[in-house]
């Protein structure tokens, strides 16, 4: 059986079967349109919040790099200034100097070279090239070039051979330094006028009537 509300009074029946569906739906429709509104609501205030922080992340990076800036310049200004004040102390010291140089002078000047006599330089001892024919037994004779390498040579050889126990007695001899010498300048090595000996006595007195190597 289906109930069509013919016992009811029509007032009931139309609460029942209109007006009270029709308040549904209303209430529905009411519901959703509210929340409807609240999503464009909430979707706008996102949209809005996103270029808010979008503008505030940008000030804020903004606003980092200028104080960056600013702390560089102070830097900048304070390298600059300590720079500076280097140079004027620097100056200073270099201008204390040279005024204690020019007085320092001055008083040599003053002290020293003016109250100094000037004589004429004279050498008490002679100073002789070993190559000189006139060498006498009044002064030092200086040894170098050649010869001197000779006598270099033969001093580390001398040391090197006395460096080993065995050979604390070893010296080198007139005869070992002779055949050093002869085979050393006989040689095809050595052209000729390498080395020149200029002799203080006859060369009769110093061979003693020995004969000479040919050379």
């Amino acid at each position: 059986m289906i109930d069509l509300g013919t016992l009811r009074r029509p007032r009931d029946l139309s609460l029942g079967t209109s007006f009270v569906p029709q308040l549904y739906n209303q209430i529905q429709c009411d519901m959703q349109a509210y929340h409807d509104n609240q999503d464009q609501i909430d979707e706008f205030l996102s949209e809005s919040m996103r270029d808010v922080a979008i503008s505030h992340k940008q000030s804020i990076v903004k606003e980092l790099n200028k104080r960056q800036e600013k702390k560089k310049d102070e830097m900048r200004k304070k390298r600059e200034e300590e720079e500076q004040r280097r140079k004027r102390k620097e100056k200073r010291a270099a201008l204390r100097e040279k005024d204690r140089l020019a007085k320092l002078k001055d008083i040599i000047m003053k002290d020293i070279v003016g109250a100094a006599e000037q004589h004429e330089y004279n050498p008490k001892m002679k100073v002789y090239d070993v190559r000189d024919p006139n060498t006498n037994n009044d002064g030092i004779v200086i040894v170098g070039g050649f010869v001197g390498e000779l006598i270099i040579s033969f001093k580390c050889m001398l040391d090197y051979i006395l460096s080993y126990p065995n050979n604390q007695n070893f010296f080198f001899s007139a005869e070992m330094i002779q055949q050093f010498f002869e085979e050393l300048f006989l040689s095809d090595e050595f052209p000729d006028g390498i080395c020149t000996l200029n002799l203080s006595k006859d060369i009769a007195d110093i061979t003693q009537g020995r004969d000479l190597a040919p050379g």
